[in-house]
């Protein structure tokens, strides 16, 4: 009997040993999430960006040329969240602000001057997995604390990068994928993971108050009420 208890504990404690290879960057990658948050949240945009991906940094260099020169029909064929970005940069800056900017240059600017969405300290990261490279990491980024709103199915989601939010009914909590990379010695966010996610709400928005996509966008990011006055945020910036 003893030699089997012996054999029992070990068949189960060993997956436990095995499951643990990784808590250290584990450990690590919540400190990394929550220093990119608080950096965010208190406007020190320098150490926010140090924390972003590169693929993330790029998606906004790349962003920063539409939102520039892009025409309407050329806009209207990105993802939701692309464009949504767009329409952003585009009723938050000036082309004098944004001219010359690569994707770390805008990070820093937008949230040193308070214009990104944040994330409060609610927001938590949940089942984290770290790949076999022990290189790169997802998870699950949800609001537990939202629980209560959504029993009531009001919450309030984050509709772009900036500080705007849509107000509107949901019948789930929301959640989004997150993913993290390691580069050199630090993990880094990466923002690219959620934008599916992102995707997912900004056209059940748009299909819950019956309009297209860029309307929606439009309608939301101007905050206009006339349609044909709010797209004009597709025309490229005034030079």
């Amino acid at each position: 009997m003893r030699t089997l208890e012996l054999i029992l504990t070990l068949v189960l404690f060993l997956p436990m040993v095995a499951c643990d290879k990784h808590a250290t960057a584990k450990k690590e990658i919540q400190s990394s999430w929550e220093a990119y948050r608080a950096a965010s949240e208190n406007g020190d945009g320098a150490a926010a960006a140090e924390l972003l991906s590169k693929p993330s940094l790029d998606r906004y260099t790349r962003l920063l040329k539409l939102a520039l020169d892009a025409p309407a029909a050329e806009c209207w064929k990105l993802s939701p969240s692309d464009m949504g970005e767009v329409a952003a940069m585009r009723t938050t800056y000036s082309r004098k602000d944004l001219k010359g900017l690569d994707g770390a240059g805008y990070t820093v600017k937008s949230i040193k001057e308070g214009h990104w969405f944040t994330y409060g300290p609610e927001w938590k990261l949940r089942s984290i997995r770290v790949s076999q490279s022990g290189d790169a990491a997802t998870a699950v980024l949800c609001d537990p604390e939202a629980e209560s709103d959504f029993r009531a199915k009001k919450f309030v989601g984050a509709f772009s990068r900036t500080a705007r939010r849509i107000n509107r009914t949901m019948e789930s909590p929301p959640t989004f994928a997150a993913a993290f990379v390691k580069d050199g010695d630090l993990w880094k966010f990466d923002e690219t993971a959620m934008l599916p996610d992102l995707d997912k709400e900004i056209l059940q928005g748009a299909k819950d108050e019956q309009v297209s996509v860029r309307d929606f966008i439009a309608l939301q990011t101007s905050q206009q009420d006339d349609p044909k006055q709010a797209l004009k945020i597709w025309e490229p910036m005034k030079k």
